[in-house]
């Protein structure tokens, strides 16, 4: 009733409870899977809560065609009989309507991420290509060449062979004086990272320099200004 299939674990013969039902009916593992994937659906197809009224535990057996199993789930918690019905805990975890759209929901959202990591495809004419979503990075990031953002910078740097921090650097000191070039406004926020990274002023040169030996350090400039 409540659907086609039903959501079960990969990791299920692996399961300890499983072993105990396996080792109870002296059945291998993978027999035992078959058996209580047989018991889930026919609750699964015959229910919409999990209950089966008037089955016994004997007449489960004999349907599923293995001896001793609903007493071997009942001893892992995975069935309860109450005297006139057989039913299986927390059903609507696993199984029901509401449980499949859970499952679908998480599998839909799961396609999509890894959609994003993996681009998909497109057609053109020479054939199937990569759909390439990559930016040249020394080109124009913002029509706005005065001020970029905090990627923009990062993006820019790495594209100059440099760390991302260093953009992120130049980022908070430019924020940090208004994007000005002394008394002027700033022109071109690219044309200073590259002043910065020809002149040697970036945090990771900066660093660099002062692990090299003093004779290289002479005539290290400390002026950090825009174009």
């Amino acid at each position: 009733m409540a659907g086609d299939w039903i959501k079960m674990n990969k990791s299920l013969p692996r399961d300890p409870r499983v072993v105990r039902i396996s080792s109870a009916l002296k059945a291998d593992r993978l027999r035992t899977v078959g058996g209580l994937l047989s018991a889930w659906c026919l609750f699964d197809e015959q229910t919409a809560n999990g209950k089966l009224d008037g089955y016994t535990p004997e007449l489960l057996d004999e349907i599923i065609g293995m001896t001793g199993l609903a007493d071997a789930m009942m001893s892992v918690g995975w069935l309860e009989f109450d005297g006139e019905s057989l039913q299986v805990p927390r059903f609507e975890e696993h199984n029901g309507q509401s449980a499949k759209r859970r499952a679908q929901d998480s599998s839909r959202k799961l396609s999509a991420r890894k959609a994003d990591i993996c681009p998909p495809t497109k057609r053109t004419k020479s054939g199937l290509e990569k759909r390439r979503e990559e930016k040249n990075v020394l080109t124009l990031t913002s029509k706005n060449r005065a001020r970029g953002s905090m990627d923009e910078l990062k993006a820019y740097a790495v594209g100059l062979g440099m760390p991302a921090s260093d953009g992120e650097s130049m980022f908070d000191h430019w924020e940090s004086n208004g994007w000005r070039n002394g008394s002027s406004a700033s022109k071109d926020w690219q044309a200073g990272m590259r002043k910065w990274k020809s002149q040697g002023w970036l945090p990771s040169q900066k660093t660099a320099a002062k692990q090299q030996p003093a004779h290289r350090q002479r005539g290290y400039q400390e002026n950090l200004e825009l174009p």
